[in-house]
């Protein structure tokens, strides 16, 4: 196994451990995001990629519920701050 797969591997299996619902993700997404920053990339998150008007099945509750448990698994105050309490949409934008 290459140095890459492995490394694909292992975050595989590190973003599995923590199954997190829809609109939920936000553990998830700080992942994510950290990985992407760290390559460079600019992230926008919240309402500057998001129209709230647009999202459909998200359960204020369970937002909730998401926001706590990454709180409680290490994600900043001011990273959940910076969502707006939406989980991110990724796209690439050249």
């Amino acid at each position: 196994m290459t140095d890459y797969t492995k490394q694909l591997v292992e975050q595989r299996r590190e973003l599995h451990q923590w199954p997190e619902e829809g609109w939920t993700e936000f553990w998830t997404t700080n992942y994510i995001v950290n990985k992407l920053r760290s390559w460079g990339y600019e992230v926008l998150l919240g309402t500057k990629i998001i129209n709230p008007e647009q999202v459909f099945g998200r359960n204020e509750k369970l937002v909730q519920e998401g926001i706590k448990n990454a709180l409680a698994r290490g994600v900043s105050q001011s990273f959940i701050d910076e969502t707006e309490g939406y989980t991110a949409r990724f796209q690439y934008l050249s």
